[in-house]
């Protein structure tokens, strides 16, 4: 039999739970990452938005120039 006395299944949920202000540490984190994210996402709203409006006005050129030929 092998030794494993040194093995702790627990020591992971343990280690998860740490300090109330370890925890509220990892909450102020996660929340400003949650922020920076939404910004990053609504940046990249932003930048799609305006590229579909110049295909629109692009497509648009195309098809006055066709229409004058």
């Amino acid at each position: 039999m092998s030794n494993v006395s040194g093995y702790n299944p627990f020591s992971s949920i343990f280690n998860m739970t740490g300090s109330s202000s370890d925890t509220a540490d990892r909450l102020e984190s996660a929340k400003d990452k949650s922020l920076e994210l939404t910004a990053q996402a609504a940046e990249l709203s932003v930048i799609t938005q305006s590229m579909k409006v110049t295909t629109t006005f692009q497509q648009g050129l195309k098809d006055i120039g066709n229409g004058i030929r």
